[in-house]
């Protein structure tokens, strides 16, 4: 086989991986908490305006968003105590409207923790904003996960890269 048909199975391969992202409560808050959580695929473009976007705001005003905001590509999953954890699978269309819409990214948005007093802070230092590659080949396992916990949003696993 040349070297070039390898290389392009390779690359194939690494960009079909079928995983799937789970979004769960964690069991501490499970019996007490409701969180919507949002998905939004964002390009690379949009992306420094996610980073900054103040979160209280986005959340009292979700209905409301301007229009670069509305055109993103999301999925909203509602986790209580009778749904505390929903997996989107690896071959859900999202994936697919997510790449199509020009996606480099997932934002992980959750209106938690619900502290009044919490500061709105730039990227991942907001405990309810976190930052996912859509590139799954960018994680070392078969499923990614996201965990709404006590003090805010964590992702338990592993990526094989840094966010720039």
């Amino acid at each position: 086989m040349s070297l070039l048909l390898t290389l392009f199975l390779l690359v194939l391969a690494t960009g079909c991986k079928s995983q799937s992202l789970t979004v769960s409560l964690d069991p501490q808050i499970e019996k007490t908490a409701y969180v919507p959580v949002h998905l939004v695929g964002v390009s690379e473009a949009n992306r420094k305006q996610w980073e900054t976007m103040d979160m209280a705001v986005y959340f009292k005003n979700v209905d409301k968003k301007d229009e670069a905001l509305n055109a993103a590509v999301q999925r909203t999953v509602n986790l209580d105590s009778k749904t505390p954890s929903v997996t989107i699978s690896g071959d859900d269309p999202i994936w697919t409207q997510w790449k199509d819409s020009g996606a480099s990214y997932i934002f992980v948005l959750a209106n938690w923790p619900r502290n009044q007093m919490l500061q709105s802070k730039p990227g991942s230092a907001d405990p309810r904003r976190r930052i996912l590659f859509l590139d799954r080949s960018a994680y070392d396992a078969d499923k990614i996960d996201v965990v709404v916990r006590e003090h805010g949003l964590d992702i338990p696993t592993r990526m094989t890269r840094s966010l720039p």
